[in-house]
């Protein structure tokens, strides 16, 4: 989240919205989301 705190910081010094920052937000969220259900899965169940 560091990395979305310093290109917010950046935005800012241009003079422009950091709005568009939700969306990536969102989509990084969605990521690590979908990564951490496919290393849940690939985990064997001890029957």
């Amino acid at each position: 989240m560091d990395l979305m705190d310093d290109f917010s910081k950046q935005l800012k010094l241009e003079g422009r919205s950091e709005e568009i920052l939700l969306d990536y937000r969102l989509t990084l969220i969605d990521i690590i989301a979908h990564l951490c259900e496919m290393y849940r899965r690939s985990i064997p169940r001890d029957a």
